[in-house]
């Protein structure tokens, strides 16, 4: 995990160092540095709150995870690996989204207050409420993302069930 890290960390510092020399290419595209800016400012607002998830709010024993979170994660990661392919050739884009904002209000109603599984009333809590706040940082940061791309490839279609639910493609 540790060299996963580093490597992240070395990634986005190449993108910042990039970003940089090509707003100070004479012959740059203001759309194309827009678009670089506005990856790396969501990018960064979605690694934080990945990284609140994982250092405070880790299910354990006395705090299981609500099981509306498994599909929250897939659709995360099948959000973050289009993302990835259109980057890498947008004119591949073919990727319908999963609905993560939807995805996201059935883990925030699982998490939140109300009753438990046997029926006993539950209030809201750390976990709930840093779970409620994160994921919604993570929703609104993927799909802003997802938006400054779309215009890349706006003609795409869907190419398998899973694509054609959903957020419009990319």
């Amino acid at each position: 995990m540790h060299a996963t890290r580093l490597a992240a960390r070395l990634a986005r510092s190449n993108a910042v160092a990039s970003v940089d020399r090509l707003g100070s290419e004479p012959a740059h595209s203001q759309r194309d540095l827009d678009l670089a800016f506005g990856l790396l400012a969501h990018s960064h607002r979605f690694v934080q709150s990945a990284m609140v998830l994982e250092a405070g709010l880790q299910p354990g024993p006395h705090r299981p995870a609500p099981a509306s979170l498994q599909r929250f994660g897939d659709d995360v990661d099948f959000t973050l690996r289009a993302l990835a392919l259109t980057l890498r050739d947008p004119a591949r884009r073919r990727h319908r989204l999963p609905d993560l904002r939807a995805d996201q209000e059935a883990l925030a109603s699982a998490a939140g207050p109300g009753p438990d599984s046997k029926g006993s009333p539950r209030e809201a809590n750390d976990l709930s409420d840093g779970l409620t706040t994160e994921t919604d940082r993570i929703t609104e940061s993927l799909l802003i993302m997802a938006d400054l791309l779309r215009p890349m490839g706006h003609d795409a279609a869907p190419s398998s069930e899973r694509e054609s639910q959903g957020t419009p493609p990319l």
